[in-house]
C-alpha cells in the first residue's frame, strides 16, 4: 500500500559549487543501498548527526525522510533508455541533498517546513524522472484533499515532460495504478479527488487554479514570473502548498537569471530565507571547462545517467565553436552565459570588515562622532529604495570605514517581500531599513538624516547623483553652503572611485561594519567597461538593486582630490559640477 502518511518539509540551504573535493558532504551515503530499508536508515541517522534536528521552531522527522526516500524504489520506475523499467533508486545527492530535508523537515504543527525547493543542475542528470517522482508522491501522500498540481513551462510541450514521465511511471506500477488514474492529459486521484496535469503558454488566463503543489520546469525559458504568480497567489487556502522550480543555467536575461541570483546569494547566506530550499549543481567562473574534474563537479549524476563519452563528444565540439561552447557550459556544466558577470568577489567582500559581529553596523555610527567623512546619496522618486552611505578615510590605520542608511516608503511592504524576494521586512525590523510612510520616498526624512549627520561628524561634501536630486541639493546648499555637489554618473566621473572600490575590497581595508542591505547589493552589482578599462556600476545590467553600492562610489568620488596630510578634496577637479 502507498504510505499515506508522508507530508513534504523542505530542509537546508546547499550549495555544491565549490568542494574540494566533488562532494564531501555526501561522504556518508558511500556504499549504501538506498533501495534497503536499514540503509536508508543509517545515511538518514549520518545526515541528522552532520545537520541537527531541530532547527528554530522547525524539526526533522527521520521517520518521514526515510520513507520518502523508500517510496521511489518501491513505487516509482525508471521511464528512460537502458534504465527503462527499472526500479527508481535515488542516488546520493537526489536522497540527501533533496528528497530528505524536503520531506523530513516540518513545522510545529507538522506541516512543512518550506514552501519552496529550487534545484540547478545541468541536463541528462536525471531531474526530469526525479521531478516526475516528487509529483506523485504530492499526489498521494500530502493527504490534500482536491489536491491540484501542475507541471508548469513556457510552452505545453515543455510541461508534458516532466508529467509525461509522471504517467509513465503510474502505468509501470501496479500499486500506483490501484490509486492513480491515468488519463492523456491528467492523472487522478480518485480517493483525494486530487489532479495533476501540465500546464504550458501565458499567464492570462490562468486565474482561478488553487495549486497545492506546482513544478516549473526549465527556469531559463521564462521571461517572467507572472504565470507563476498567478499560480502562487491562489494557494492560499492550502495547508501546505509546494512550489517547486527546476531548470539548467541560459542566457543572462529573464526571470530565470533573476532567480539564479536570488538562489546564489541564498546560498551565500547573503540573504536569508529559512523556507526555501536551494541546491545548485554548477561549475565556477574560473573552472576549465574542458577538465574532467569539472564536469563531474558541475554533475551529480556522471557516469550514470550522464556517460563520459558524450562529455567528451560535447567538449570536442565546443572547442571548435564559441557557439557549441556556450551550449556546453549552460547545458553541461550549468553556467549562465552572456555579458554580465559578477563585479565584486564576495569571499573578499566577507573578509572586508574589522569586526566579526555582524550586528557590527548597528554601533558604528557612535564611535565616529567627528571625524572627517564625506557623505555619497542615490535617492529614488517613487517606491525605490533610496541610500545614504558615509565614507570615514583612514585615520590613524588602514581601515575605510563604511556607514549606511537605507530608506524605503512601507505601502506595499509585504508584496515587494514575497514578489522580490528580498527580506525588507526582517531588515526594517532590524533597523537596517528605515520605513518611511507613503508609497513614494520621504526626501525631507532624508534631508533631516544628512543635516543631522552634518552636525555629528565632520562632514566635508555630500555627492549626488543628480538625477531626481536637484530640490534637495538646493534645500541643503541654502543651509549649509556649498555641501553638496553633483556628481555625475559618467564613466569619467566613475571609473577612478570604482576602481578604489575594487581595490579596497580586494586588499581588505574597506570595513563596511556588515551591513547586510550593503551586503546584498555588493553581490547584485555588474559594470559598463570601455575600450580604454574604464569602469562604472551599471544598474540596468545588475541582478537587483544596487543603490548603495552607487552611493558609496559617489563618496568615494568625493575623496579622490584628498592628497596624504589630510584636507578638503579638491572635488572640482574629480567631480562633474
Amino acid at each position: 500500500m502507498i504510505r499515506t502518511f508522508l507530508t513534504l518539509a523542505i530542509g537546508l540551504i546547499l550549495t555544491m559549487t565549490a568542494t574540494a573535493d566533488i562532494r564531501p558532504h555526501l561522504a556518508f551515503a558511500a556504499g549504501l543501498d538506498l533501495t534497503q530499508e536499514a540503509d536508508v536508515r543509517r545515511g538518514v541517522d549520518a545526515y541528522v548527526e552532520m545537520h541537527g534536528d531541530t532547527f528554530d521552531r522547525f524539526h526533522f522527522e527521520k521517520e518521514t525522510a526515510v520513507q520518502a526516500i523508500l517510496f521511489f524504489p518501491r513505487y516509482c520506475r525508471l521511464t528512460k533508455a537502458e534504465f527503462a523499467g527499472r526500479p527508481f533508486v535515488l542516488t546520493d545527492w537526489q536522497a540527501f541533498d533533496i528528497v530528505a530535508p524536503a520531506f523530513g523537515w516540518k513545522c510545529d504543527d507538522g506541516t512543512r517546513r518550506y514552501r519552496r525547493g529550487t534545484v540547478w543542475v545541468p541536463r541528462k542528470n536525471g531531474k526530469t524522472e526525479l521531478m516526475a517522482g516528487v509529483s506523485l508522491a504530492h499526489l498521494l501522500c500530502d493527504g490534500e484533499f482536491g489536491g491540484e498540481g501542475y507541471a508548469v513551462a513556457t510552452k505545453e510541450e515543455q510541461a508534458r515532460i516532466v508529467f509525461d514521465a509522471a504517467r509513465r511511471m503510474v502505468l509501470l506500477n501496479e500499486d500506483l495504478r490501484q490509486h492513480i488514474q491515468a488519463f492523456k492529459d491528467s492523472l487522478y486521484c480518485e480517493q483525494l479527488f486530487s489532479v495533476f496535469k501540465p500546464l504550458g503558454g501565458k499567464a492570462e488566463g490562468q486565474h482561478g487554479k488553487g495549486p497545492s503543489f506546482r513544478i516549473a520546469d526549465e527556469l531559463h525559458e521564462f521571461r517572467d514570473d507572472r504565470l507563476l504568480q498567478f499560480l502562487d497567489q491562489g494557494t492560499g487556502a492550502r495547508q501546505q502548498p509546494m512550489a517547486w522550480d527546476i531548470s539548467t543555467a541560459g542566457l543572462q536575461q529573464g526571470y530565470g537569471w533573476e532567480l539564479w541570483n536570488v538562489c546564489r546569494n541564498l546560498a551565500e547566506g547573503t540573504i536569508t530565507d529559512h523556507r526555501t530550499l536551494i541546491a545548485i549543481y554548477a561549475a565556477d567562473e574560473d573552472d576549465d571547462p574542458y577538465d574532467p574534474a569539472t564536469w563531474i563537479k558541475a554533475n551529480p549524476n556522471f557516469g550514470i545517467s550522464l556517460k563520459r563519452e558524450y562529455m567528451q563528444d560535447q567538449a570536442e565540439l565546443a572547442r571548435r565553436s564559441s557557439r557549441h561552447e556556450n551550449d556546453f557550459k549552460r547545458y553541461h556544466l550549468n553556467q549562465w552565459v552572456g555579458q554580465v558577470t559578477r563585479w565584486l568577489k564576495m569571499d573578499r567582500w566577507a573578509l572586508c570588515a574589522s569586526s566579526k559581529d555582524d550586528k557590527a553596523w548597528k554601533t558604528a555610527f557612535e564611535d565616529l562622532r567627528g571625524r572627517q567623512c564625506f557623505i555619497g546619496v542615490d535617492l529614488a522618486s517613487t517606491r525605490d529604495l533610496c541610500a545614504e552611505v558615509i565614507v570615514f578615510p583612514p585615520a590613524g590605520d588602514d581601515w575605510w570605514r563604511v556607514l549606511c542608511r537605507f530608506w524605503l516608503p512601507d505601502a506595499g511592504l509585504q508584496d515587494r517581500v514575497r514578489h522580490e524576494r528580498v527580506p525588507y521586512d526582517i531588515w526594517a525590523n532590524e533597523g537596517a531599513v528605515m520605513l518611511t510612510e507613503g508609497d513614494a520616498a520621504d526626501h525631507d526624512a532624508i534631508k533631516r538624516q544628512l543635516l543631522d549627520d552634518c552636525e555629528t561628524y565632520d562632514v566635508q561634501g555630500i555627492g549626488f547623483d543628480p538625477w531626481n536630486a536637484h530640490k534637495l541639493m538646493i534645500e541643503l546648499n541654502e543651509i549649509r553652503p556649498d555641501i553638496a555637489v553633483k556628481v555625475n554618473q559618467t564613466m569619467a566621473s566613475l571609473s577612478g572611485p570604482s576602481k578604489l572600490l575594487e581595490r579596497l575590497v580586494l586588499t581588505g581595508v574597506l570595513d563596511h561594519a556588515n551591513h547586510p542591505v550593503l551586503k546584498w547589493m555588493a553581490a547584485n552589482v555588474a559594470t559598463y567597461s570601455d575600450g580604454n578599462g574604464n569602469i562604472k556600476p551599471a544598474k540596468d545590467k545588475s541582478t537587483q538593486k544596487i543603490d548603495g553600492i552607487v552611493a558609496l562610489i559617489i563618496a568615494l568620488a568625493l575623496t579622490q582630490g584628498e592628497e596624504a596630510g589630510g584636507g578638503v578634496p579638491n572635488i572640482e577637479a574629480m567631480v562633474t559640477l
